[in-house]
């Protein structure tokens, strides 16, 4: 009786689980085939501060960012930290009262 539950939920976990990692052309390729691919770019090995080495592996490139904004600048006057936009403060012994 288990062994069929057990089975409908391992399906159902593995149906749903998304996949996080897409797979690289770069993954697994050696130095050489790495250099000669422009997609790819090789990371040389390297020891983290807890003290892990890292062995040299390739992988892809970054890829580039759009570098122009869509958004249109803020005008001067609309900016929260213009002090000239806001009204002059006054300490409350020096409000004037009504004549």
């Amino acid at each position: 009786m288990k062994l069929p539950l057990l089975s409908s939920f391992s399906l159902t976990l593995l149906l749903f689980t998304p996949i996080t990692q897409a797979n690289s052309p770069c993954k697994g390729l050696a130095n050489e085939a790495c250099h000669s691919d422009n997609n790819c770019r090789w990371i040389e090995s390297y020891t983290t501060k807890k003290g892990t080495s890292v062995k040299a592996y390739c992988r892809s490139q970054a890829k580039k960012r759009n570098t122009t904004s869509t958004l249109t600048p803020t005008p001067k006057e609309a900016t929260p930290n213009n002090n000239e936009s806001l009204p002059p403060v006054t300490a409350p012994n020096e409000i004037a009262s009504p004549s």
